[in-house]
């Protein structure tokens, strides 16, 4: 079967009769296509009430191959097909590929800091297998090198003496796993029990590797990647790919967006998939029941994003994603933010949490339904928000917190006028849009986890103001924990001490 390109898949999923002939697909490039070709593709092949029984997936690493093969050769639990998803699956990957090896320092970096020692000790045998550096004599000086320009290195290399002796303590592992891609291909040419199917995802591929060759002959191979070149053709191919990109979602949802409303989503997103959805889901929200998304929509919502880059970082934060959140806090910390500004920022965004959740407990939250658009937020939820608003300052004056008059203060100067207390969801015309965004955000956290949330973060604010630790790592460890991130082999997050 030749390979199917990502704007062609829709037609090709359309004959599901030749879909489900196949037996393996191999989905490659850019992620966000290959996890929306992912779910396209396996909506086809498995019924809906059957994916909660034979559905799997697999980190695509050598070692968990042979746990693949065993799932993909077991028999449906109650009839039917199983399917088997292996996911950034590296075997395709060849040691002498130039950008292959210059992302590999940067990546080995970025997995040991989560930590994820499984992933980073991969990663660095394939940089050895790259640079023929042999598992055996290597040493962290002959690595040092080839780690001198990654972010933020570190001061020693004692990470990577820790990291290379975790390497050869599953070598024996690794290189049973080392014969991954002969096994897969074995498997692939004696065929799976009937019904059953396997999909890869890979970053990039090698159309020489005997496996490649292999899965085109006897299955489907799915075309994801985006030209990167400057030359014209590249550039409108990246254009049409976010114009289907577009299409696809709006029509999901039965609306359709002017071509000036395109140009300007473009202009203020550049070519990134993922951000470019993010940003037209929040303007089909946005736009509630009306069927067309204008310009003026566009700039209405995503101006203020993309002047503030703090609201970008509170916001990836809030949401949970963990990779955008780091991103964005190494970003700004190179663009000279100070750490406690981060830190202020973060204390700002959960306690907003923290009241939007307390909203959606009260009777005044009733209304709230994390499913209704922008439309319906405004004129049901709206009112409801500033009676608890009303009521919360209310009660704080009851408290005596919020003082009735502003007092004169001794030393002469002028007294700050008052506002919106510390509790209040600041309600107002301009921010309705921004708290129906909160509302939503909120839903992703129990009230305990904001309030430990809180917890660490005096914790971390004493630590950034005694200078006690690098601060990024001090921060990053309250992102770990408020997106959620498991500890792993009784580590505790980065930052912790």
């Amino acid at each position: 079967m030749p390979e199917v390109t990502y704007p062609s898949l829709p037609a090709f999923l359309e004959k599901e009769a030749q879909v489900s002939a196949f037996s393996v697909f191999l989905l490659w490039g850019e992620e966000s296509l290959c996890q929306d070709a992912v779910r396209r593709l396996i909506h086809v092949l498995l019924p809906e009430g059957e994916k909660s029984f034979n559905f799997e997936r697999i980190e695509g690493s050598g070692e968990n191959i042979v746990a693949a093969l065993q799932g993909i050769n077991t028999y449906a639990l109650l009839g039917g097909g199983r399917v088997v998803l292996l996911t950034d699956v590296e075997i395709f990957h060849s040691g002498g590929d130039r950008q292959d090896v210059a992302d590999l320092p940067e990546k080995i970096r970025r997995a040991f800091d989560k930590p994820d020692m499984a992933a980073a000790a991969r990663l660095l045998l394939r940089l050895l297998k790259a640079a023929k550096l042999p598992l055996a004599d290597c040493t962290p000086d002959a690595l040092a090198p080839f780690f001198a320009t990654v972010k933020n290195p570190p001061e020693d290399a004692g990470w990577l003496a820790a990291l290379l002796e975790n390497c050869r303590q599953q070598d024996s592992e690794r290189q049973v796993a080392g014969n991954a891609a002969a096994l897969l291909q074995k498997a692939i040419e004696s065929g799976f029990p009937a019904g059953n199917r396997l999909i890869l995802t890979a970053g990039r591929v090698h159309r020489r590797r005997r496996l490649y060759r292999c899965i085109v002959e006897h299955g489907v191979v799915v075309d994801c990647s985006v030209p990167q070149g400057n030359r014209v053709a590249d550039k409108k191919a990246r254009q049409a790919m976010l114009q289907q990109q577009a299409r696809a979602m709006l029509s999901d949802r039965e609306k359709t967006m002017d071509a000036n409303a395109m140009a300007v989503l473009q202009e203020m997103t550049g070519f990134d998939l993922r951000t470019f959805s993010h940003n037209l889901e929040k303007l089909i929200s946005y736009t509630g029941e009306r069927k067309t998304i204008q310009a003026a929509d566009v700039r209405e919502v995503l101006t203020r994003t993309r002047k503030d880059p703090l609201y970008d970082f509170t916001d990836a934060v809030s949401r949970r994603s963990l990779d955008r959140a780091l991103f964005l806090l190494d970003s700004l910390l190179a663009d000279g933010a100070h750490p406690l500004q981060l830190h202020m920022a973060l204390v700002n965004q959960i306690r907003k949490l923290l009241v939007a959740r307390d909203f959606i407990g009260s009777p005044d939250g009733a209304v709230w339904n994390s499913g209704m658009n922008y439309g319906r937020f405004q004129a049901r939820v709206l009112p409801a928000l500033k009676s608890f608003d009303r009521r919360l300052e209310d009660l704080q004056h009851s408290w005596g917190q919020t003082p009735a008059a502003p007092e004169k203060p001794a030393d002469g100067k002028k007294s700050r006028p008052a506002g919106k207390t510390a509790a209040s969801l600041s309600l107002g015309g301009a921010h309705a849009y921004a708290v129906f965004l909160l509302l939503q955000k909120c839903s992703r956290f129990e009230t305990s986890e904001l309030i430990e949330v809180l917890l660490e973060l005096q914790r971390t604010e004493m630590r950034l103001k005694r200078s006690g630790g690098h601060p990024q790592r001090l921060l990053e460890g309250v992102i770990f924990k408020i997106c959620g991130v498991p500890v792993r082999d009784g580590r505790r997050f980065p930052g912790n001490r």
